[in-house]
């Protein structure tokens, strides 16, 4: 009591009470534990952080592989796609190329054909040609008015008719051949055919035919070119309609045209 009482009057006194060494010891030991706590739960969220971190890359690392995989797969992908469309095209470009060459090679085999049956047919024709010359209208001219005569040497005789056109023409021509055909009416002289080597020589024969005028042996001789069966019905045609009109001005020429005969309209006006 005593000593209660001492420290009572000195703290009433205004001294400093002395620390209670064992509630200090108590205090430090209190913090040190909490400090040591919070270590340990720092070192764990560290520890947790860490490991996290590491499971990220992990997972980082898996998803790029991922991704890589998934790229270079659907590169192969892509590549085997084109591979296999640009094979379908090469496919059917050579499949059109095929055909196309075929249809060339038809059309190859058709012109050869067309080829070797004109060239058959210009045979056939140089052949007959040369076999009978007069059949050639190209080569051939016909006389009309050629007097007929008994034994006669046809070829000869159309070689004076051509000589009187004067040497100059009978040097640059050829007959080939000559035939006198039968008359359509009795006492009638046949009209004569003369062949040619080529269509040049006929035609400077036409060009000349005007001369036989002054001639008196051949003066009613006359020279046409000779011509196909459809051409004469023509002819005839048109002279039969020009004599259907007996006062007409109207004639017909060697050629099949029908003209106007102006002396002949100048003779009807003066009657």
């Amino acid at each position: 009591m005593e000593g209660t009482s001492s420290k009572r009057d000195r703290e009433s006194e205004g001294e400093t009470p002395k620390p209670d060494t064992k509630s200090k010891k108590s205090g430090e030991n209190d913090e040190e534990m909490d400090l040591h706590h919070k270590l340990d739960i720092f070192s764990k969220q560290m520890e947790r952080l860490l490991s996290n971190q590491i499971d990220m890359k992990s997972n980082q690392e898996s998803l790029r592989l991922s991704f890589e995989t998934q790229l270079e797969n659907l590169k192969t992908e892509l590549i085997e796609n084109m591979n296999s469309k640009i094979q379908i095209l090469r496919d059917e470009i050579s499949m059109d190329i095929t055909a196309e060459r075929l249809r060339i090679d038809g059309l190859v085999n058709t012109v050869d054909d067309l080829q070797a049956k004109m060239s058959t047919l210009e045979c056939r024709v140089a052949t007959s040609n040369h076999v009978n010359p007069l059949d050639n209208n190209d080569v051939t001219v016909v006389v009309f008015g050629l007097k007929f005569d008994d034994g006669e040497q046809i070829q000869q005789k159309a070689q004076q008719l051509i000589n009187s056109l004067g040497h100059e023409i009978t040097n640059s021509v050829t007959i080939q051949a000559a035939s006198r055909l039968r008359p359509r009416k009795p006492n009638q002289n046949g009209l004569v055919k003369i062949s040619f080597d080529s269509k040049e020589e006929r035609d400077v024969v036409l060009r000349n035919k005007r001369k036989l005028g002054n001639s008196t042996t051949y003066k009613d001789v006359y020279l046409s070119r000779a011509k196909p069966l459809y051409e004469r019905t023509m002819e005839a045609n048109a002279r039969t309609m020009a004599r259907l009109f007996p006062d007409s001005v109207l004639k017909v020429n060697s050629n099949g045209l029908i003209y106007s005969d102006q002396s002949r309209r100048a003779v009807i006006n003066s009657e």
